[in-house]
Order: C-alpha cells, then sequence, then structure tokens
C-alpha cells in the first residue's frame, strides 16, 4: 500500500523494471504506477502479463509502456535503458527484477548450460543495465535510485 509521502515522492518519476510482467516484478511496476511514476515494463517472454500489468497502470490514470528482449542478449541493457530515457525523458528508478532458477526440478539435473544462463541472467544482465543506466545518467542532476531484488537499495 502507497501512503501520500511516498505518492508524492514517486510522483512523476521515471521507473523501469526489469521482468516486470508477473509475480514481484509487476506488483513493483503497478505500485510505483499507482503512486504515480511513469513505468517502463520489461518482460523476455510473458509479453501478455507485461501488457496486462501496463493496462492496469493506465487504466488507473498513469503512464506505461512495455519493453522486450532478452537480458542475455549484450544489447538488451542498454536498448532498455535508452528506450525508458525516450518515452520518458530520463530514467530515475531502475528495479533489478528480471532472473531466473533452475526450475522446480533436483539440482543434479541442471546442466552447466541452465548453470549459465542463471549466473548471466542473475548476475551479468543485472551489472549491464545497472552500467548503462550509470552511464547515461551522469549528465542528469537529480536523485536517481536502483533498487534490486537481491541488494539493498544504493543511491
Amino acid at each position: 500500500m502507497i501512503n501520500t509521502s511516498q505518492a508524492l515522492q514517486f510522483a512523476g518519476r521515471s521507473v523501469l523494471v526489469t521482468g516486470g510482467g508477473s509475480g514481484i516484478g509487476a506488483a513493483v511496476a503497478q505500485s510505483f504506477g499507482a503512486a504515480g511514476a511513469r513505468v517502463a515494463v520489461h518482460y523476455s517472454r510473458n509479453r501478455e502479463g507485461a501488457e496486462g500489468v501496463a493496462n492496469t497502470i493506465r487504466q488507473a490514470g498513469g503512464q506505461a509502456i512495455t519493453l522486450a528482449g532478452d537480458m542475455l542478449e549484450r544489447s538488451v541493457p542498454d536498448q532498455l535503458e535508452a528506450r525508458t530515457v525516450e518515452a520518458f525523458g530520463g530514467l530515475d528508478i531502475l528495479v533489478n527484477n528480471a532472473g531466473d532458477m533452475f526450475g522446480r526440478r533436483p539440482l543434479e539435473q541442471a546442466s552447466d548450460e541452465d548453470f549459465d544462463r542463471v549466473v548471466g541472467l542473475n548476475t551479468h544482465a543485472a551489472f549491464a543495465i545497472c552500467r548503462a543506466r550509470d552511464a547515461n545518467s551522469r549528465t542528469r542532476l537529480h536523485d536517481q535510485h536502483h533498487f534490486d531484488c537481491r541488494a539493498h537499495r544504493r543511491q
């Protein structure tokens, strides 16, 4: 639940939520939208979910776009950051939510390729989008924040 002071804090801010089409990412995106933020909802495979999240934000009077891309492709993190900036004039808050696990199976059934994908998405992709955001944010003068589902908030 967003209170009045939180809504004022996020009103007009631009937010990119990676992995925003379902679960925690969807809830976070909708919360930012309810607080008046402009929200870019990223997805890799769940287009329907991401569109649903964006539509919920829009139906409540907010601004939202959807952005597709496999975070394991080297160019995608830069593209997501650039497309958010293009749509909203900046990127104030990055929520690094995209991630993967081995699924609901015993660890001994996970292949080396499965491991590489999990590490790539959970570590390298998160690093790449943070790097893209930081490199492009140096010219902006307002506060910026990064949230990571696996880490504490950093300013």
